[in-house]
């Protein structure tokens, strides 16, 4: 599994990228893409933390003008706790994702896509719970640090 993402994260991570986190930090995996956010954004890394409203971060990420936007996710896809799955935009059309914000997730990267020439990757994570309180679960928690690491040794 790390290798495969590596491998299919690494050829973005030469151009001008944006890291955006979504989610909501009071329920608990459903914060991993905004704690990632966060721990990159230490780092240097160009990060937009969007909370569960990705829409309205729309005109931010056209002014940055990136050539590849990562969205940072946790999103039930039927995989085990902490797994994480790298999907495109076109599979947004083909399966049914467990977005906490779906509809507003799918409109705004179909925007982008209009007004941008930009590689969107939507990097998920399988939570393990979203119930509010705060904290990550540990195979999430695993999974962040892992990604984490992949964006620090590029």
């Amino acid at each position: 599994m790390i290798k495969t993402l590596c491998n299919q994260i690494k050829p973005y991570l030469d151009s001008k990228f944006l890291m955006v986190g979504l989610g909501n930090i009071l329920r608990m995996d459903d914060a991993a893409g905004i704690i990632l956010a966060r721990r990159l954004k230490k780092s240097g890394f160009c990060v937009l933390e969007a909370g569960t409203a990705f829409e309205n971060y729309l005109e931010k990420i056209i002014q940055k003008k990136p050539q590849t936007l990562f969205i940072i996710d946790a999103i039930d896809f039927g995989g085990k706790p902490g797994e994480i799955k790298f999907f495109n935009p076109a599979d947004l059309d083909i399966i049914n994702l467990g977005f906490t914000h779906n509809p507003s997730l799918c409109l705004g990267i179909k925007y982008l896509q209009n007004e941008l020439n930009i590689n969107i990757i939507i990097l998920a994570i399988q939570p393990k719970s979203i119930v509010f309180k705060r904290g990550l679960t540990k195979p999430v928690k695993k999974s962040l640090d892992l990604l984490e690491s992949l964006f620090l040794e590029r």
